[in-house]
């Protein structure tokens, strides 16, 4: 098989290939499985972060939230080989902040990343001077809680997608709390709104929002005697005061006994659940989005043997070891023939590329 280099051993030459879609001049370039060559972008979904009681760990997703299979660095496409491959597969960052940390998140745009826990009892604001890199934080207020969380502090949070309002679930109670935000997504701006009693179970660990506003969904922790993800509708979008239990419920016991936090996709066509007891990710397919009447269990995916709490979706580079070329020699439409000057190792025979 005639190669092109080596992934360690980086060679170079102009090859052609047909353009998948615009390919702006000097940009870094992929190659696709029918041999078309695509401008490296990022995509929505293609990272998850779980959260330990103070690190947070990244994983680098193969198909936009298909919590599946990972990217590693011998092609395992396991969370544990990830791990054990460290570096630039599974990225490790220890936020002491927070040393009993429950569920995480970003601002829309990622330039910020929030967490909250039971040791601080805090909800702690993070800048990112380069989005959804966590290395590149930065700590810059907490908001102190604890009067209404209590002393276990919030389990599970979900902004409005504006940033002006969070809710938190807590341990021990059956309540939901709204804060207001006068500033979207600055946390040293809250406030308390309201605090509405779902009258449900007492051990609450993820809480959840259909971005309309009109659903809230919330599931059982390590406690609890449901193992259950509930559905409630809110009559008026955000306001947890007009919210009524829809007697809907996805029952988790099959697959883990401590539920712990709880995510859907983009769409709301998928949606996942964070086994606290077996350390799983499970999926589950809705027919209808963000029913959960309508879904059904797909797969369960062990993780790594760490007691994981809250997890989040990132966008990522769709590129990777194995499709990445090199950088386009010029601007190109859909179809037209383009020029990529190739770094590393691809299969001349095979890829779709041939010698400038």
């Amino acid at each position: 098989m005639a190669s092109l280099g080596t992934k360690r051993n980086v060679l170079g030459g102009v090859f052609k290939a047909v353009a998948s879609g615009s390919i702006a001049n000097g940009k870094a370039c992929r190659i696709n499985s029918d041999g078309t060559v695509s401008q490296a972008t990022s995509e929505a979904g293609k990272k998850i972060l779980f959260c330990t009681t103070s690190h947070v760990n990244a994983y680098k997703l193969l198909t936009a939230f298909d919590v599946t299979k990972v990217l590693t660095e011998a092609g395992e496409e396991t969370y544990q080989a990830a791990y054990t491959d460290s570096t630039g597969y599974m990225d490790s960052f220890q936020l002491t902040e927070e040393t009993g940390m429950n569920a995480i998140q970003f601002n829309d745009d990622g330039t910020k990343f929030f967490t909250s826990g039971y040791s601080g009892d805090d909800f702690n604001e993070y800048t990112l001077s380069t989005a959804y890199d966590l290395s590149t934080r930065t700590f810059v207020d907490a908001y102190d809680w604890s009067a209404k969380v209590g002393s276990s502090g919030a389990r599970g949070f979900d902004f409005k997608p504006d940033g002006t309002e969070v809710y938190t679930c807590t341990y021990g109670d059956s309540n939901v709390h709204q804060f207001t935000l006068s500033t979207a997504f600055d946390v040293s701006t809250s406030s308390f709104t309201r605090t509405h009693d779902t009258g449900r179970d007492d051990y609450r660990h993820g809480i959840r929002f259909k971005p309309d506003g009109t659903k809230m969904y919330i599931t059982g922790g390590t406690y609890t005697t449901t193992d259950k993800t509930e559905q409630y509708t809110l009559s008026t979008a955000w306001d947890i005061s007009t919210a009524s239990y829809d007697e809907i419920a996805l029952n988790h016991a099959s697959q883990d006994d401590s539920p712990g936090d709880i995510l859907f996709n983009s769409d709301g066509t998928k949606f996942y659940m964070l086994g606290s007891s077996g350390h799983t990710i499970s999926e589950y397919t809705l027919s209808t989005a963000y029913q959960l009447s309508s879904a059904s269990f797909s797969t369960e995916t062990y993780i790594v043997n760490q007691a994981h709490h809250g997890m989040t979706f990132a966008p990522g580079g769709t590129t990777n070891n194995d499709n990445y070329i090199g950088i386009s020699q010029g601007a190109y439409t859909n179809g037209q023939t383009a020029s990529i000057k190739v770094i590393g190792a691809i299969d001349t025979n095979q890829s779709g590329l041939t010698p400038n």
